[in-house]
């Protein structure tokens, strides 16, 4: 019956997700329903991942009932999604998941929930927020790279391209950088759903995700440099959707190899 304190949760915070990232929903509308889609409403395929996670996870049987005070908060976060801002729900999202994690017992449901729901909160405002604040240091390397593989000169956070080209300037959209704390959201929703410890494997494997993510991303801005006639597509356009897969391709069995790992020697 449907009133447990991880059930009530699963539902709350995955609305509250939604909210928060309802600017990049309504943006990937403008191209029409099937570019939208086609591109996962301009979220990554682990973001979803995530959002099932909590349900998945909150389905699971918990005999602790909701509290009066477990109302109380779900309802502040669900009155926070119907304001016309995003930020009200990411800072409900966020609020939410501290307090299931502050109020339930190590290895619970509602704090596994929890966990995850936390880590939505890295691509949804930790990511962007350290790019608006270190953008000047990050950009650089980014930059660094793509022009590094694409074999062109670089200066701060532009790519020069030959003459009668226009340069590639990087912004903080096109960093490598918004795709670390996605690795990490994937490790740590494999590892709430599977319930493996997240210890020194799957670390090490988080490293590696995120220098291949790295080195993708850098090969994309390399293309950009090389083919400045197909920016568009690799930029927003089909290329970009071919790039994100991609990407998702190559981090996938990295993380998801170090928890199969980790839950077969935890058996």
């Amino acid at each position: 019956m449907f009133g447990g304190r991880a059930e009530v949760f699963a539902v709350v915070l995955v609305v509250a997700a939604l909210n928060a990232a309802s600017h990049r929903i309504i943006a990937s509308l403008a191209n029409g329903w099937f570019d939208a889609a086609l591109s996962l409403f301009n979220l990554s395929a682990i973001v979803w991942f995530a959002l099932f996670a909590i349900v998945r996870i909150g389905l699971e049987d918990d005999d602790r009932p909701a509290s009066r005070a477990d109302y109380t908060i779900a309802g502040l976060i669900l009155l926070a999604c119907l304001l016309p801002t995003r930020i009200p729900a990411l800072a409900g999202l966020l609020a939410g998941a501290g307090y299931l994690l502050a109020t339930s017992a190590p290895g619970s449901v509602p704090r596994r929930l929890a966990t995850v729901a936390l880590a939505l909160g890295g691509p949804l405002f930790l990511g962007p927020v350290a790019l608006n604040l270190f953008g000047s240091e990050l950009l650089p390397l980014d930059a660094w790279i793509g022009g590094t593989l694409s074999g062109h000169p670089v200066v701060g956070n532009v790519i020069q391209t030959p003459l009668g080209q226009p340069d590639l300037m990087i912004m903080p959209g096109c960093s490598a950088f918004n795709n670390l704390t996605i690795v990490l959201l994937l490790a740590l929703t494999l590892a709430q759903l599977l319930q493996v410890r997240f210890g020194r494997r799957m670390v090490t494997a988080v490293g590696s995700a995120c220098l291949a993510m790295i080195l993708l991303n850098g090969s994309r801005l390399a293309s950009m440099a090389i083919w400045p006639e197909h920016f568009d597509w690799l930029h927003t356009g089909g290329g970009a959707v071919l790039f994100g897969y991609a990407a998702l391709l190559v981090m996938a069995p990295i993380v998801g190899f170090a928890v199969l790992r980790s839950a077969r020697d935890a058996a």
